[in-house]
């Protein structure tokens, strides 16, 4: 069909592309903790989602494109046919931990798939930079800062 298999930008189908708003990210999933995640958010007392971002912010869409915003950050994505990856962005999660609290920071690479444009796969990739805060003294026992995690969920427009 005149495209080039090795070659993501030699044309094809278009791509699929997000509506524009606020997106939720639900059903986390962690498929790789290198950072004991699970375990030290279940010790405390907490889930995955008091430290996944609430929502991802979609706008500035393109035919081939979009800005994703996580917690007040920015990142370009690229799409190509139901297939998109963005930048890495940086950003802080505050939680309490027994009480004390412990922001942790957080360089986050998403990628996906579109399954049509109000709901989609995601692949977040996540290195856990630094702890600050009382809580931190706890954490620090519990997960080996820097580290790595990765976990996948679902996308869906608000």
């Amino acid at each position: 069909e005149g495209t080039d298999p090795l070659d993501p930008n030699s044309g094809g189908a278009d791509p699929v592309l997000p509506d524009a708003g606020v997106w939720e990210i639900l059903n986390p999933n962690v498929s790789n903790d290198g950072c004991n995640l699970v375990s030290t958010l279940s010790t405390m007392g907490e889930d995955l989602y008091a430290i996944i971002p609430s929502d991802l912010i979609i706008d500035n869409v393109t035919n081939n494109s979009f800005a994703g915003t996580i917690s007040g950050q920015t990142v370009t994505c690229n799409v190509v046919g139901t297939s998109f990856s963005c930048g890495t962005i940086t950003t802080t999660e505050s939680f309490d931990v027994l009480g004390d609290p412990a922001d942790l920071e957080l360089a986050l690479e998403l990628q996906g798939i579109m399954t049509d444009s109000s709901s989609m796969m995601l692949s977040l990739g996540a290195t856990v930079n630094t702890c600050a805060g009382a809580g931190c003294t706890l954490v620090n026992l519990l997960v080996p800062i820097p580290c790595t995690v990765a976990l996948d969920a679902d996308g869906a427009l608000q």
